[in-house]
């Protein structure tokens, strides 16, 4: 018998055998007036615009809160002020979301963009999804003229934000079960008569599914004594996230017990284990209550690459990493045990020496029997032959 697998997903109008992860809300946060600034076009000088960004009178993004039921992704963009239902003359608003799917074979471009795009022929929303390729785009969804997409709340204070949400069916990609992406909304905007391109992109990414991070030691345990040279102890980062982001390790202290971390700050491998070392000592002019466990707080950041739409455009700013994120602790335990005694290193000693030299002792001394046993016959046999000899003599 046979079997075959298909290890592609089966999709059909009545029945759906899969879809992607479902996680409740999440907030992504921005940094306030981080406007990416670019000329738009070759005779425009935005160096001005970009040393003063606080020109720029535009709301940009505060936040972004983002959830799935499995079947669709949903997000709303927090704005900094009033959203604009009737842009200006000249200006070209839009909000977009870029989504990449995890795959082997990886590229820096979105596969696909999610896009709510003010048309000022036509003084209409519309919405567009489109999907990338190294060299060439398609519209995959289009849908001119909407409306409902969001809203200008007042806060308590009086001073109303504008919120505007995005929604991509997530069926239309065929439900991916991983994939990251950023936010970004841009515009135009003239200054003496420069025309620029703006446009602000979230600081951190969207990963789904949510990432996890675990920290643990090997051992988990350690017995030292003050004053010896001190144990490594291997620390190990599990990760699911299909990003390097940074990761940096720092301790609590201890009086008396000295950890240094090797290295303080690495790369993680991309959804597998990282390792670095500790090395722990235990100063041996300090005292201690001896057999009793002290507990190291091993405490860790992260901070993400930042993936914005620099990557579309080819610029390298792999450098650029988001916000520092702390992780939950993990825990050493470092037992310390009384300094050693005369008795002790004569006991570690035969306990490293006394079977060798047990050995070696057997050995010579069966030898020696072996040898003395040997001496003895070859005397005993000389002495049969002199008698031999003489009874002959005898008798002749």
């Amino acid at each position: 018998m046979a079997i075959i697998v298909c290890p592609y997903r089966i999709n059909h109008d009545s029945l759906v055998f899969a879809i992607s992860p479902i996680f409740s809300h999440q907030v992504i946060t921005d940094a306030p007036h981080d406007w990416d600034i670019s000329p738009a076009d070759s005779v425009s000088n935005c160096t001005y615009l970009q040393k003063n960004k606080n020109i720029i009178t535009y709301p940009d993004l505060e936040s972004i809160s983002y959830f799935s039921d499995g079947k669709t992704l949903n997000a709303t963009l927090w704005l900094s002020g009033l959203f604009e239902e009737k842009p200006s003359m000249g200006e070209i608003p839009s909000y977009s979301m870029f989504i990449n799917i995890n795959s082997f074979y990886g590229t820096r471009i979105p596969d696909y963009e999610v896009s709510i795009k003010w048309d000022p022929l036509s003084s209409t929303w519309n919405k567009v999804v489109t999907e990338w390729s190294a060299n060439d785009t398609r519209v995959i969804y289009e849908k001119d003229n909407v409306t409902g997409f969001f809203d200008n709340d007042p806060l308590e204070s009086g001073k109303a934000k504008g919120h505007v949400n995005l929604s991509l069916d997530l069926a239309s990609i065929n439900y991916p079960d991983s994939y990251l992406g950023y936010f970004s909304i841009a515009n135009s905007f003239s200054y003496k008569n420069n025309h620029c391109f703006v446009h602000d992109d979230s600081d951190n990414a969207l990963y789904v599914p949510i990432p996890q991070f675990t920290i643990s030691t090997s051992p988990n345990s350690i017995d030292l004594r003050p004053g010896e040279e001190g144990k490594d102890v291997e620390l190990r980062v599990n990760s699911t996230i299909h990003s390097t982001p940074k990761l940096s390790f720092f301790t609590n202290q201890t009086r008396g017990i000295e950890v240094d971390l090797i290295p303080k700050e690495e790369r993680l491998t991309p959804a597998a284990m990282t390792t670095s070392f500790l090395h722990v000592k235990v100063l041996g002019n300090t005292t201690f209550r001896y057999h009793v466990p002290y507990t190291i707080q091993l405490l860790s950041n992260i901070s993400f690459p930042k993936i914005d739409s620099n990557l579309i455009k080819g610029i390298n700013k792999n450098n650029r990493m988001s916000a520092t994120i702390p992780l939950q602790p993990s825990y050493l335990t470092v037992t310390i045990l009384p300094p050693l005694q005369f008795s002790d290193y004569f006991k570690n000693l035969w306990d490293a020496w006394g079977s060798p030299i047990g050995f070696f002792y057997t050995l010579i001394t069966t030898i020696g029997v072996g040898v003395s046993s040997w001496i003895i016959n070859k005397i005993r046999k000389g002495r049969k032959e002199d008698k031999h000899q003489k009874s002959l003599g005898d008798f002749s």
